[in-house]
């Protein structure tokens, strides 16, 4: 009786010793004024958790690629999520796109979409991934 209440005892010990040990959704943080990158379902939380960013989806990315000639420099489009809102930026033609003004006057900017077409990473299927920065007005 002694010997199987033992292997119990180390049975639970090494399954809880897994749990904590197992990679869990941690969540990423980043402090206001701090760029942070985000790939699509990955999620930052922004200052002291004021502002959760996420990626929801890439849109459409027609800039012109590396070490072409193009008539058009084309725009890059990302969908996110902030505290569960829906909302656009994009990077191209019209910078207004880029910029979005926040509750408690902050403001979230789009900096980069990597990789960038023709890019050596893009080439070799790098996922997509939104580089922005939430700053103080």
């Amino acid at each position: 009786m002694k010997t199987s209440l033992q292997i119990s005892f180390l049975f639970v010990m090494i399954a809880a010793l897994l749990v904590a040990c197992s990679p869990g959704d941690s969540q990423k943080q980043a402090a206001v004024g701090e760029p942070f990158e985000l790939q699509a379902g990955e999620a930052v939380s922004v200052g002291d958790g004021e502002f959760l960013v996420s990626v929801v989806v890439f849109g459409e990315d027609s800039r012109c690629p590396m070490n072409a000639l193009c008539i058009d420099a084309g725009q890059a489009a990302v969908r996110l999520s902030v505290n569960g809102e829906e909302m656009e930026l994009a990077l191209g033609l019209d910078e207004q796109k880029s910029g979005l003004a926040l509750d408690g006057g902050y403001t979230l900017q789009l900096l980069e979409i990597n990789p960038f077409p023709g890019s050596p990473d893009a080439e070799a299927g790098a996922p997509q991934s939104a580089r922005l920065v939430v700053s103080a007005n």
